[in-house]
């Protein structure tokens, strides 16, 4: 089995939610719109999201990686208002309702209700889910990328799942040639370890270690 991701701190999540929400602007953003986290944004100011309905990932600037989904409940943006670096963009994967609180706001809230205990366990959650993520993506082998994407795939909503093929999943996480992933994927079909109906995985099995 491949790593499994750290354990998302819901309720500490919750909390700053709570906290952050009565002086947060509410926003809806259509399906497939990007955003940027760092001015000059749509909101012309470094915020702290607050995604309440919808789904929304993450992706690389430089090249549209996909590094991770998000969903309701989920704040994001935090580490940007401390220490700002035009890493990665948000995009709508549906349509979303979120919230937006700018970086005065934030500090104001953290120190007003001594939250920031709160706030570096959930930045630690961030800190070590990217940790999870490396040890995932670098330095394996072509197959074993692969082989973790179908897994991350797997345990993704069905909605998600409905939305984009497993293959197109796998080229966006990885960057991978589309032929190459293809031809993996024939190969796990034609042994039994995956079932895909139009392009979605509808059934798998343990998947080997190696190609």
């Amino acid at each position: 089995m491949p790593i499994l991701p750290p354990a998302r701190p819901n309720d500490e999540m919750h909390l700053l939610a709570t906290l952050f929400k009565p002086h947060a602007k509410e926003h809806k953003l259509k399906a497939k719109v990007k955003i940027k986290f760092n001015p000059p944004t749509p909101f012309e100011e470094r915020c702290a999201f607050i995604l309440s309905s919808g789904e929304a990932a993450i992706y690389r600037n430089n090249s549209s990686l996909l590094i991770s989904h998000i969903f309701p409940g989920a704040i994001f943006g935090l580490a940007e208002i401390f220490c700002p670096y035009a890493a990665n963009y948000l995009r709508a994967e549906t349509d979303c309702t979120f919230y937006t609180i700018n970086a005065p706001k934030v500090m104001m809230v953290l120190s007003e209700s001594n939250a920031w205990p709160v706030l570096t366990k959930v930045l630690s959650y961030y800190l070590q889910y990217l940790t999870y993520r490396d040890l995932n993506m670098v330095g394996n082998t072509t197959y074993r990328l692969i082989r973790n994407c179908i897994y991350e795939y797997h345990d993704l909503p069905p909605e998600i799942r409905d939305n984009q093929a497993l293959s197109c999943f796998i080229q966006n996480k990885t960057a991978l040639s589309r032929s190459l992933i293809m031809k993996i994927l024939l190969t796990l079909r034609t042994g039994g370890y995956i079932e895909i109906k139009k392009g979605r995985l509808v059934k798998m099995n343990k998947l080997p270690l190696e190609y």
